[in-house]
């Protein structure tokens, strides 16, 4: 039995940096109060990462979740997977604010062809703090 990691979560210091970048990259799109988290990991040959944008009060949230398969990608160092699976949620992030933020990504995994490989996405965009209330009104015996 192997004495390797099985998951590996990303680094404090590896979020924090994508975050700066994705916030420099995208400053002229971003309201007052918006911003970013990232975090993902790699396990079992696959790469997962989530990107979100939220306002300040949580009132529209983008979640974008993406992942790829680092064997049938032949990708053999998993940093080369992060960097092509965010270099997709980046640019699914340019279209997002080119678009006026109507994108709506899907809810279900999606497959898409990137760079000759294949990348999978799925997304949602909410009301975070409309769940919670809601959350509150029917955790507290209803109306």
């Amino acid at each position: 039995m192997s004495d390797k990691p099985r998951h590996v979560k990303l680094t404090i210091e590896e979020r924090n940096k994508v975050v700066k970048t994705l916030t420099e990259r995208h400053r002229a799109h971003l309201a007052s109060g918006e911003t970013f988290l990232y975090d993902g990991h790699v396990s079992h040959g696959e790469v997962e990462l989530r990107v979100e944008l939220a306002n300040a009060d949580d009132t529209d949230v983008l979640t974008l979740e993406g992942r790829v398969d680092l064997v049938e990608n032949d990708i053999q160092d998993p940093a080369e997977g992060k960097h092509l699976l965010m270099d997709f949620l980046d640019e699914v992030l340019i279209e997002y604010f080119e678009d006026d933020r109507d994108l709506r990504p899907d809810l279900d995994w999606k497959s898409y062809d990137y760079q000759s490989r294949e990348v999978w996405v799925r997304g949602e965009r909410r009301n975070r703090k409309l769940d919670r209330l809601a959350d509150e009104l029917l955790n507290s015996g209803g109306a």
